[in-house]
């Protein structure tokens, strides 16, 4: 009786052994997939929405409305919002209302002028990049200027001052490069959220009165959405 006894021991701890040893490789083959099987992706419900906000907050960052402060065509805004991240984050907490609001960015000249140091652009891209590692195996600290009227011209440096960028400019053309100079208008840039289109800008009294203490906006006469877009200066 004993040898039996000790023979179902063995019987099973072995059985427990080999069904330890055996789960796990079959779970293994059923995670396997199939050769040129494309293999799903786990995304987290926090980052699902990144790339969007990404992709629009690129849009509003570079298509600005320039601001005419008096005049026809002013439409009723909440803001200004000093960045785009609250600004944004402030369009996401009103995502439930009737009639999204829209974020635009709006520039308000100052008057004043930074002064580009560049050289005219090139005939194609890969010219104005033959040129910028040119200019970079010198050493000179440059890049090309993808967007805009001055679009595949090379910058040298934006200067303050036109005095600074007039000594830049002449150094620049000593050593042979058709360096000219752009003056470039500063620009005071703020958010506001306009009505979506076809609507009013209805916020409820509660909602705005937080937004006004936490953000310090208001509303205001702005340029309206549907003016041209700011176009680099």
């Amino acid at each position: 009786m004993r040898g039996v006894f000790y023979c179902l021991v063995v019987l099973n701890v072995s059985f427990f052994i080999w069904q330890a040893i055996r789960e796990p490789v079959s779970e293994a083959i059923q995670l396997s997939a199939p050769a040129g099987s494309r293999i799903p992706t786990i995304e987290l419900l926090s980052e699902s929405g990144i790339d969007d906000r990404s992709v629009q907050m690129d849009e509003i960052v570079n298509n600005p409305l320039v601001s005419t402060n008096v005049g026809d065509g002013q439409c009723e805004a909440l803001g200004p919002f000093l960045d785009i991240v609250s600004s944004q984050e402030v369009l996401e907490r009103l995502s439930a209302l009737d009639g999204v609001p829209v974020l635009r960015a709006v520039d308000q000249p100052t008057g004043e002028y930074d002064f580009r140091v560049m050289l005219a652009p090139a005939v194609s891209l890969e010219e104005a990049f033959r040129k910028l590692r040119e200019l970079q195996n010198q050493k000179i600290d440059s890049y090309v200027i993808t967007k805009g009227r001055d679009a595949l011209a090379i910058s040298l440096g934006v200067f303050s001052t036109r005095e600074a960028a007039d000594s830049a400019e002449a150094r620049f053309q000593r050593d042979g490069y058709d360096a000219r100079i752009r003056a470039i208008e500063r620009v005071d840039r703020r958010y506001w959220l306009f009505a979506a289109p076809g609507t009013h800008l209805v916020i409820p009294v509660a909602i705005e009165a937080e937004l006004a203490e936490q953000y310090d906006v208001d509303r205001a006469p702005v340029v309206c959405p549907d003016a041209e877009p700011a176009t680099e200066r």
